[in-house]
């Protein structure tokens, strides 16, 4: 087996083990999973940007793919130069006997290329049950930073119980900056520990001008009258499977701690998750930081974890 460079001839066969992965997962979450019973069925994106860039990595034997591993352009986060290793720019054979060593070969490739070019901070996003695949970049001194997780129409939220007093709607477009409080108050909770996400408050300006006007649609709970919690929702999320046509994304949410524990978020939560059904969405999806304590209690709770993205810096 030679690790050369992925070029546009691969493409083709790349395209296979691509798909057969999402079926993979796909059928192992519809096997006694309580929140979903399988992942929408999403073309694969376009393959030729990793061809352009030449950080890319095939495995050949021969004329034949064994497989593939394609790092995205990188860009500049603060002081580092960062890439991201999508869930559809890699895979492995299906048939080969040890995926885990053939992903080790291919990444001390890409990433001797990777350091040259000065990206110093690595991400790659796996199917849950690609178990090989991520054992295999653990070793290699990654840890997890995201998850993604679903949830369908097929699994209807319980009735939930919250106090009378409080309500939930949608936030009308002239009304979004009132929850300007709650999103501050998520800024705050993520550059705190043990998330350690800070961002100045020029970053933060510039990401509340974006979130303002990009259309997402936000929904609030109401305590006599003011907002104690509200959800962004989106029409993609961070896996190339949550731009479906069939899904929509929570891309925000935050409650107030004063308001925690009475299922005021779970009852957000179902209010949304109905008002999506009711549109004819099949999917609800979500993605959270490892690290966010809160987040990950409460979202394990009501989603299906279907991708785990693994950061290392170097």
């Amino acid at each position: 087996m030679d690790c050369t460079i992925f070029e546009r001839k691969h493409i083709p066969q790349a395209i296979g083990p691509i798909c057969m992965a999402r079926a993979r997962e796909s059928e192992a979450l519809a096997h006694g999973n309580p929140f979903t019973h399988g992942l929408p069925d999403t073309p694969v994106p376009a393959l030729e940007p990793y061809v352009e860039n030449g950080l890319g990595v095939a495995a050949v034997e021969g004329d034949r793919l064994v497989g593939f591993l394609c790092p995205m352009t990188p860009w500049r986060n603060h002081d580092t130069l960062r890439t991201h290793i999508p869930l559809y720019a890699h895979a492995a054979s299906p048939d080969r006997a040890e995926p885990g060593q053939l992903y080790a070969a291919m990444y001390a490739r890409a990433a001797e290329k990777m350091f040259a070019y000065g990206i110093c901070a690595h991400s790659i996003t796996f199917f849950t049950h690609d178990t090989a695949g991520v054992d295999a970049f653990f070793d290699m001194g990654f840890g997890k930073c995201c998850t993604d997780r679903i949830r369908s129409r097929d699994a209807p939220f319980p009735a939930i119980q919250t106090p009378p007093e409080v309500t939930y709607a949608p936030v009308p477009p002239e009304e979004i900056a009132s929850i300007r409080p709650l999103r501050r108050a998520l800024h705050r909770h993520m550059a705190k520990s043990p998330c350690f996400l800070p961002d100045s408050d020029a970053a933060y300006a510039t990401w509340l001008a974006h979130v303002e006007q990009s259309g997402r649609r936000t929904y609030a709970a109401y305590a006599d009258g003011t907002a104690v919690a509200y959800m962004d929702v989106d029409t993609c999320g961070n896996s190339y499977l949550s731009a479906s046509p069939d899904m929509q994304n929570i891309v925000g949410a935050y409650c107030l701690p004063t308001y925690r524990g009475m299922g005021i978020t779970a009852a957000l939560t179902a209010y949304v998750a109905k008002t999506m059904w009711c549109a004819g969405y099949r999917y609800l999806g979500v993605e959270h930081e490892s690290a966010n304590l809160t987040a990950r209690y409460f979202w394990r709770k009501h989603f299906a974890a279907y991708t785990y993205s693994l950061l290392r810096r170097l």
